[in-house]
């Protein structure tokens, strides 16, 4: 299962960046990914995928951010700033998403 954690927005902007993958084949979804991490410092070794309407249950939205190695990039928005009801939401995300390993072979 994910980390609740990693759903949480950035205390800065109060985004949390994500991924529309919608028609996206496994193998292009990592090579969105690789660099990410990579420029990260570390590969990354999974992800968590949830459906967008999660985001709306969560009184959250989705707004595009594309980028020149992320067409596809976005925003989770509408965060509250209270840290106790992030928390809160991260977990909603957190349950409602799907754990996906990366084969290393990728």
């Amino acid at each position: 299962m994910a980390k609740p954690g990693a759903f949480l927005p950035e205390s800065s902007t109060l985004e949390t960046s994500a991924l529309w993958k919608d028609g996206l084949l496994e193998h292009e979804i990592w090579q969105i990914g690789l660099p990410v991490g990579e420029g990260r410092g570390k590969p990354p070794l999974a992800r968590a995928d949830f459906e967008a309407g999660t985001v709306s249950e969560a009184k959250l939205r989705l707004e595009s951010d594309p980028t020149p190695h992320n067409p596809r990039h976005v925003n989770i928005c509408g965060w509250p700033t209270v840290k106790d009801e992030q928390k809160s939401l991260a977990l909603l995300l957190c349950k409602r998403s799907t754990l996906v390993l990366r084969e290393t072979a990728e």
